[in-house]
């Protein structure tokens, strides 16, 4: 009997490094400003409603009435408090407020 069989062993995968792309410092500021400039609303299900934080009081409260028809007044609210949150706008923290005054349980 033969004890000294070989064993094959599992190859490991070829890790090969990429090579390294400079990247210019002026390319890494555009893609900053661009998006501090735009600053717009992220969240699909607000957009479907029309919601936009650029819009007048007016349009910004008759979307969110009828966000609150679906989704419901603490799921928006907790949607506008978290656009508060990443985007540092009043606005946010106003249009919950006015959910907060308007559609309470």
């Amino acid at each position: 009997m033969d004890n000294n069989k070989k064993v094959k062993s599992r190859k490991r995968p070829n890790l090969k490094k990429k090579s390294k792309k400079k990247v210019k410092k002026s390319d890494i500021k555009s893609v900053t400003t661009v998006s501090i400039k735009e600053n717009k609303v992220d969240d699909p299900i607000l957009l479907k409603f029309g919601y936009n934080n650029k819009n007048n009081t007016k349009e910004r409260q008759a979307s969110l009435s009828n966000a609150v028809i679906v989704l419901g007044p603490n799921n928006l609210k907790k949607k506008l408090d978290l656009l508060h949150s990443n985007h540092s706008e009043n606005v946010f923290k106003v249009d919950k407020e006015w959910v907060d005054g308007n559609y309470k349980k």
